[in-house]
């Protein structure tokens, strides 16, 4: 995990705020560094210094995203007695989801078609077999799920309420808890 401290990280975490909203808003396609320098009020240079292509923004958010729901667990976790739990993986999962659902979608894309870079899909399915032991049938179970709740909402919707995906999220896990 690359961690930036000062001006170098204030201006690192500037051009992925912007990066994020810009990538959302008109799709990884069709963005270039030129836009990200623009939205970010910097120069392209400077966008080419930090992440050299827009793969390389778009790394640096997955990384960004790992780290969030590691986070997340993390603090969940340690107000919870240390109990490690899957639900609160998909909880900050679904929470970005519901702000960025079309990047959120496309990484998972990305990370299952697009061999190198980035693969934050591998560190998810990690933190959450942690937390059910080990077991990769449940983990296929949950994370297929997951796929296909954020997929179907997203198509159906056009927007992922985040309350509604979490009760899908729970009935799936429950589910899974009773496959033993």
């Amino acid at each position: 995990m690359s961690v930036f401290y000062g001006k170098r990280g204030k201006t690192r975490r500037l051009i992925m705020q912007n990066s994020k909203a810009l990538l959302e808003t008109h799709g990884i396609e069709h963005v270039t560094m030129q836009d990200i320098a623009d939205a970010a009020n910097v120069s392209r240079t400077t966008v080419f210094n930090y992440f050299g292509s827009v793969k390389g923004v778009l790394d640096a958010l997955c990384e960004d995203e790992v780290n969030a729901v590691r986070e997340y667990c993390e603090r969940k976790e340690k107000r919870e007695d240390n109990r490690p739990d899957v639900r609160h993986v998909f909880e900050q999962l679904i929470k970005d989801a519901a702000v960025f659902p079309a990047l959120i979608i496309r990484v998972i894309s990305a990370s299952i078609v697009e061999p190198g870079g980035c693969n934050p899909i591998l560190e998810i399915e990690q933190m959450i077999l942690d937390r059910i032991g080990g077991d990769e049938t449940k983990l296929t179970f949950l994370t297929g799920g997951f796929y296909a709740v954020l997929n179907h909402t997203y198509l159906h919707d056009g927007k992922i309420d985040e309350n509604k995906m979490m009760d899908k999220m729970d009935s799936i896990i429950q589910q899974v808890e009773y496959m033993g």
